[in-house]
């Protein structure tokens, strides 16, 4: 499966130190330009978070990238398109994870703070 993961998943994993690599190693794993932004400027912070992105970044540095969906405004929107598309999205959004359950999609994220589930 093609899994496309956002911001808050890939925050929250390297905080809480879940290996989104292995957790998900059977999987084809991407990113959007919009969330690569996301963690770039989150990383300039100070806090938890900053370092967090600063490290999902450099852990990201061989994940393919895939284009931005045209005409869609907002990573969120990018992703539920994606969602469309066949693409499950990994996310710890709560109403990101409604709206792409609401289409049918597939939704992967963190469980008990240790492992990755797909629904």
């Amino acid at each position: 499966m093609k899994v496309v993961m956002d911001t808050s998943f890939l925050v929250t994993a390297t905080k809480w130190k879940v290996d989104w690599f292995k957790e998900l190693e059977e999987h084809r794993l991407y990113i959007i330009p919009d969330v690569e932004d996301e963690l770039l400027e989150l990383s300039k912070g100070k806090g938890k978070d900053a370092e967090s992105a600063r490290i999902a970044l450099v852990r990201l540095e061989h994940t393919d990238v895939l284009p931005q969906p045209a005409n869609v405004n907002g990573t969120d929107n990018a992703l539920l398109e994606l969602a469309k598309e066949g693409y499950c999205i990994a996310t710890q959004d709560i109403k990101l994870k409604e709206r792409i359950k609401k289409i049918g999609g597939h939704v992967a994220f963190i469980r008990q703070r240790k492992t990755v589930s797909i629904e």
